[in-house]
């Protein structure tokens, strides 16, 4: 959430910000980001409970090969 906090004033004036606009964007911030991460939590420990070593193997692979995919989108930019 801090990294995305540090990204905010490039794309908002804070100094415009009213104290109900910085409420408002603090809220979206928590409920917006913090949801993501609650689902991300949610299936990863999900994930977890692949009763064969083989599925949790090739869940990972995947994760690492969409992980080094999205660095090379990153990169490219």
């Amino acid at each position: 959430m801090l990294f995305y906090a540090a990204l905010l004033p490039g794309f908002v004036d804070l100094a415009r910000l009213t104290a109900l606009d910085l409420a408002l964007l603090v809220a979206m911030l928590v409920v917006v980001i913090g949801g993501v991460n609650t689902g991300y939590a949610v299936l990863a420990s999900r994930a977890r409970l692949l009763p064969e070593r083989t599925a949790q193997v090739a869940l990972q692979r995947v994760a690492g090969t969409l992980m080094l995919a999205a660095a090379a989108v990153v990169l490219s930019r």
